[in-house]
């Protein structure tokens, strides 16, 4: 395999989404069992948001959210299925450029920029009034400035801002 496969030695962190980017395939290889099956793999966005294409274990998390067009499934743990699927995916570069074609307007449609609305509505409905309102932040802002010497508008509120603003 050291002919075909590179298996690195540990990075920084930073250097990772470089390796990433570079790579011609993304394998996302997890067991189908309690833990893989619902753990959602960011690793697969992010293969697809440079471009490459996906090998992903067939898993119940990862069937719910991807398709056949945007990545390649293989049978969790079957060593086989996963080779056989890596090869149909080298040998074919009209496969590999319509997953990532597909796999490119699924990772825009849910990207942070889209999906960032929507998750602080929701965690703003789960908070419900655990969390101050940004009009009740800004009324107490005004009254701490005035009681200290800090510039206007500096609070000591986690939630700077408003209600989830600290996410944004």
């Amino acid at each position: 395999l050291e002919d075909c496969v590179k298996i690195f030695p540990p990075v920084p962190c930073c250097e990772v989404a470089d390796l990433m980017a570079n790579s011609d395939i993304g394998v996302v290889a997890k067991r189908a069992d309690s833990f893989g099956n619902e753990a959602y793999s960011t690793k697969i966005m992010e293969f697809m948001s440079q471009g490459i294409p996906v090998v992903v274990s067939r898993t119940k998390i990862d069937s719910f959210y991807f398709n056949d067009e945007c990545v390649r499934f293989f049978e969790s743990g079957n060593v086989d299925d996963l080779t056989t699927k890596l090869r149909e995916l080298i040998a074919d570069a009209g496969l590999r450029a319509r997953m990532i074609k597909s796999a490119a307007l699924y990772a825009n449609a849910n990207s942070w920029d889209r999906k960032k609305p929507n998750y602080l509505a929701l965690i703003d409905r789960l908070a419900g009034d655990l969390i101050p309102r940004r009009e009740e932040l800004r009324v107490e802002a005004l009254q701490t400035d005035a009681l200290d010497d800090r510039p206007a508008g500096l609070t000591n509120s986690p939630f700077e801002g408003g209600r989830s603003e600290s996410l944004r």
